[in-house]
């Protein structure tokens, strides 16, 4: 392994500077990346990628590319600028191109780095392994001190979620392995063995059986490739990897660890499924549908999560993402999208095969083994999870990609920028205004929904029409803007919005319900029945509420045959109680989703009440008092009712 003292010598500060900022963006996205902040960290990813990509640009006056997948990303950002055409949801399409273009610069200004400087690689994984231990240690160390060891809870880390904290993991434990095989100095083993036995206790108290399947067959790869190689290492530490395993096993004594060993076996002969394990089987087969129904452009870039709604089949297991990250590619990108991310993949894989006679070599390739597993491990857990989700997560995996490739590559090209320098700094420029202005619009949009909760009318109008202004393509705000020209009176205006919502968002049912509610309030009863079957033809098992409308609707018609027909229809055949509900009852509780479908559940009661069908009335009835809505003020009413 080379010393430290050598890599701080000889490595180039302008490069070491750029690693830095790269671990650092990796460590803050880490630390602060959420669901609701995910547009922050898309920009900020454009703004180090892009800049990191436009320094090294400066300062070589040229840039070099693997062949294969340069190509290949150039060619896939190319297929997603088409299907942004076809895109069922244009708002989310753009922020996507945004980042897959922000992935490609980072590709390249990490494979920029490596080849100009073989240095740089041993800096980068060393920051990579020192950050990401320090992470791991403090995520640990909180875990214990919060009392998650005797109250059974999931470690999840400072990814707020137990898979993808998995998913960290698989990656950090090839690349500490790989020091532990490149290093020389006993003091310094002795800590990274140290590290690999915390983090070996740490992904078992993530429970994640994705985590621990993808965990093993890198470290088999690993090993395949190195066990004969590298004698006087692999053989001791492998003993006592299996020592350290049991240990964590018996000794702490999780209390889950067995039954979630024993579900991966069940769940693999196809007895039972569990709620996750549900979750994934019945989103994986509905995407299926969806790449079948659009197999050339898919349903857009980024925009599976509005498309699901259509192929829905579960009210309780509506996924925002598959689960799956190549399927979930076929469905937003179609069969040729799929194929050119596939392409990078055995471009590498293919890269490997054919140096892979060279792995035993101790000067060279001990840092390259630990790349490759985790790699390896990242694109396997990527099967059945939803880490690269994450855009620190899937940085790391473009990170990694670019390292191997730079190791790899016997051929490149090369690009003199010099006779296009100013469009080479122009275009970097150019996606950080657009993303810029991208966050303004989202930062305006918040602003809007605080100003409405507070009832600041004006000032909500002002902050939509900016976020609009800014970015006219997001379905989001002309909903918003409907909302806010409702509460106006300003019917006719409101329905615009609507309407221009539905355009940029095609299986988004949202648009029609309100528009069906503004035609019922105007007693436009026919014209509001068929926005209301519009939107539940959109998304059948998105929401109780649909379904109420249409309800009300038909009675209003005098058709009141069909008002109970819909009824019980969506509660026996859509939203029928059942352990998958009863999974994810919590999360629908906070929704107010719950007090939706009591709701909609006490009008059957009401229907079966008038019939004289008592015992049906009951049962109803206390699976409200019992599931849905215990505080229901209806609830004593209906008892009552059901007793005379």
């Amino acid at each position: 392994m080379i010393k430290a003292s050598r890599i701080l010598k000889d490595i180039d500060l302008f490069d070491a500077g750029i690693v830095l900022l790269v671990i650092a963006f990796l460590a803050l996205t880490i630390l602060g990346e959420l669901s609701d902040n995910i547009r922050t960290y898309s920009v900020l990813l454009a703004a180090v990628s892009f800049c990191s990509l436009t320094l090294i640009i400066v300062k070589h006056r040229a840039l070099v590319f693997p062949p294969i997948p340069s190509i290949c990303l150039l060619l896939f950002i190319g297929w997603m600028l088409a299907g942004s055409f076809f895109s069922s949801y244009i708002g989310e399409t753009i922020w996507e191109i945004l980042r897959i273009a922000s992935y490609f610069a980072l590709f390249l200004t990490i494979y920029n780095l490596i080849r100009k400087n073989k240095l740089t690689q041993s800096f980068l994984l060393t920051c990579f392994v020192i950050s990401g231990s320090i992470l791991l240690v403090k995520d640990l160390y909180n875990f214990f001190s919060w009392g998650g060891l005797s109250n059974g809870s999931y470690l999840v880390g400072s990814f707020y979620w137990h898979n993808q904290m998995a998913g960290f993991i698989v990656v950090l434990i090839p690349l500490l392995l790989s020091f532990f095989l490149a290093s020389r100095n006993l003091y310094f083993k002795f800590v990274l063995l140290s590290i690999i036995f915390l983090s070996l206790v740490a992904i078992v108290f993530t429970y994640s059986r994705g985590g621990w399947i993808s965990l093993v067959a890198s470290l088999m790869l690993f090993s395949v490739i190195s066990f004969k190689k590298i004698k006087s290492h692999i053989k001791p530490l492998f003993i006592i990897f299996g020592i350290f395993t049991i240990a964590t096993f018996i000794v702490l004594k999780p209390a889950n660890v067995g039954k979630k060993a024993q579900s991966i076996r069940t769940e693999l002969s196809n007895q039972t499924r569990s709620v996750s394990g549900n979750l994934r089987t019945t989103v994986w087969q509905n995407t299926f549908k969806m790449v079948k129904d659009n197999p050339i452009f898919g349903v857009g870039p980024g925009a599976f999560g509005a498309a699901y709604n259509r192929y829905q089949t579960v009210p309780w297991l509506y996924a925002k993402h598959v689960h799956n990250h190549y399927l979930e590619l076929a469905a937003e990108l179609g069969i040729i999208g799929f194929f050119l991310f596939a392409v990078i993949i055995l471009s590498a894989l293919f890269g490997v095969l054919a140096e892979i006679k060279g792995f035993g070599d101790e000067t060279r390739y001990p840092l390259l083994l630990g790349v490759i597993a985790a790699l390896f491990g990242s694109a396997l857990h990527a099967f059945i999870d939803i880490d690269w989700s994450r855009i620190s997560l899937y940085s790391i995996f473009w990170i990694l990609l670019a390292i191997l490739f730079a190791n790899l590559t016997k051929k490149e090209k090369t690009i003199d920028v010099i006779g296009i320098k100013k469009l080479i700094y122009l275009f970097p420029f150019v996606l950080l205004v657009i993303s810029a202005m991208l966050l303004i619009s989202n930062r305006n949009y918040d602003m809007a929904q605080k100003n409405l909760g507070d009832n600041n009318i004006s000032k909500a109008e002002k902050n939509i029409v900016k976020a609009i202004t800014l970015n006219p393509y997001d379905s989001t705000l002309y909903l918003l803007y409907g909302q806010i020209k409702e509460i106006q009176k300003k019917q006719n205006d409101a329905k615009a919005m609507y309407y221009k919502a539905a355009s940029l968002a095609s299986y988004n049912s949202e648009p029609y319900y309100r528009l069906g509610n503004i035609e019922f309030v105007n007693k436009n009863h026919k014209q509001a029945k068929k926005l209301f079957l519009k939107a539940i033809a959109l998304a059948p098992f998105i929401h109780p509420k649909l379904y109420i409308a249409l309800s009300d609707t038909y009675n209003e018609l005098g058709e009141f045959k069909e008002s109970e027909r819909i009824i019980r229809n969506a509660i026996e055949n859509k939203f029928s109680l059942n352990e998958s509900f009863r999974g994810f009852s919590y999360i629908y509780g906070y929704t107010g989703f719950n007090k939706h479908l009591a709701n909609l559940y006490l009008r059957l009661i009401a229907i079966d009440i008038k019939n004289k069908k008592t015992k049906e009335a009951k049962r109803l009835l206390n699976v409200v008092a019992k599931d849905l809505d215990p505080k229901n003020p209806m609830i004593p009413i209906f008892k009552t009712l059901v007793v005379q």
